[in-house]
């Protein structure tokens, strides 16, 4: 059933909005569809004081790096590549599990929250306003200009709101505190590092096959008793061996609810690759296509407007090297690959001849050049480093011994140095 004039009639309903999330995908498919819940101003005030109030009952471990104040992707990923360095550096191979999660917002069951909620010490009225508006919240689906009939939700928390990324950390902090209590896995200045959680992206750090198929016998169990769901096709393995150890070393199968996970060479985390060669090549060449692709789009759409918007849209589109602070094992042309990109789009977005120094175009323009660009990436990670205040950066990384002896903070040393 459906309407063409919907409006919510309170506070406690909900617009969902179903956003595409893989244009190339089968756009007929409900799984290629997120929905983004759009609430009412007075909901987003209350979210927000209830926030602002309790939020020091909503804390969650170190190993949560999601919706977090300081912290981001990036520092997710360097904890990730800087363990993987440490244990190869001490010729010690490191095994992984990268949990995929079906649906993990949309399966939270209310009374397992509003549990959590109370483990938390969270006042009692809170947790029956919380349950009430969980239970009573009424939805409408938004597709161009018409609406659907409202229905009700048993489970699910509502993407797009201000607590729902708070709720769902403090779902999966207790995942999170049982995986630290095993003390199971990899180890950094005497501190158990065995997982990484950025929302629903997971995964499983352990030094050796039997240590890596306890941890995920534990988060088995933990999601059969919250009902949550693993996808057992998404979720894989990878191991990252010493050149030493490469040749005899048998990695056995790792079995989640019965099924036996697929080994990988290589996965996407965040956004960034990960290679059982730990090297950074790979992940160079994505942002080498991302730039050309988001350069040849407003080349193709604004090559008639004006010097100063092009200049803009050029330091919007095409000045972001995601990650590419995290990069310190790569081939030197991959990243000359990466620059001569950089210096191509913005040649040809500007109409600059070849034979023209780009250094000096770049000077004229008041744009950064490849180089400069890249110092201010890695110096403003470093920062950022400096002022964390989690604990697995404070403690396992950054005041470690091997900081020093670390390649990516020698190859920070030649960036801002060096080159």
């Amino acid at each position: 059933m459906i309407c063409h004039g919907y409006i919510p009639a309170s506070f406690m309903d909900s617009i969902i909005v179903p956003l595409v999330k893989d244009c190339k995908g089968d756009m007929t498919s409900k799984d290629n569809y997120r929905p983004i819940a759009l609430t009412c101003i007075s909901s987003k005030i209350f979210e927000l004081l209830i926030l602002i109030r309790y939020k020091d009952l909503f804390e969650t471990s170190p190993n949560q790096f999601s919706f977090k104040r300081k912290h981001g992707t990036d520092m997710s990923v360097f904890i990730l590549r800087e363990t993987i360095n440490f244990y190869l550096y001490n010729s010690s191979p490191i095994y992984m599990c990268f949990l995929d999660a079906s649906k993990a917002f949309d399966r939270i069951n209310y009374w397992h929250m509003c549990s959590k909620l109370l483990q938390r010490n969270v006042p009692k009225i809170i947790v029956r306003i919380f349950m009430y508006w969980f239970t009573s919240q009424q939805f409408v689906v938004k597709w161009c200009h018409t609406y659907s009939q409202p229905f009700c939700s048993s489970n699910g928390l509502r993407q797009g709101g201000i607590l729902s990324p708070i709720y769902f950390n403090v779902f999966m902090d207790g995942l999170s505190a049982l995986l630290n209590q095993t003390k199971i896995g990899c180890h950094r200045s005497n501190t158990c590092c065995n997982h990484i959680f950025y929302a629903d992206d997971s995964v499983l750090l352990a030094p050796s096959p039997y240590a890596l198929q306890y941890l995920i016998s534990v988060c088995e169990k933990y999601a059969l008793d919250n009902e949550l769901v693993f996808n057992k096709k998404k979720t894989v393995c990878m191991s990252i061996l010493p050149k030493k150890l490469s040749k005899c070393i048998n990695v056995p199968n790792m079995i989640l609810e019965g099924q036996i996970l697929k080994w990988v060479s290589e996965q996407k985390y965040l956004g960034v690759f990960i290679s059982n060669n730990n090297c950074d090549d790979r992940d160079i060449m994505r942002e080498v296509r991302s730039i050309y692709s988001r350069g040849n789009m407003i080349i193709s759409k604004f090559r008639k407007c004006t010097e100063d918007v092009k200049i803009r849209l050029f330091k919007s589109f095409c000045t972001s090297l995601y990650c590419s602070s995290l990069w310190c094992n790569f081939k030197k042309v991959s990243l000359m690959k990466l620059k001569v990109a950089y210096n191509n789009i913005f040649r040809a977005l500007m109409g600059i001849d070849r034979r023209c120094s780009i250094s000096q175009c770049y000077v004229k323009y008041g744009v950064d050049s490849f180089n400069e660009l890249y110092r201010k990436y890695v110096h403003s990670f470093q920062e950022r480093l400096h002022n964390s205040e989690n604990a697995l950066v404070k403690i396992n990384i950054f005041n470690s011994y091997f900081i020093y002896k670390s390649p990516m903070n020698l190859n920070w040393f030649n960036v801002l140095y060096i080159i």
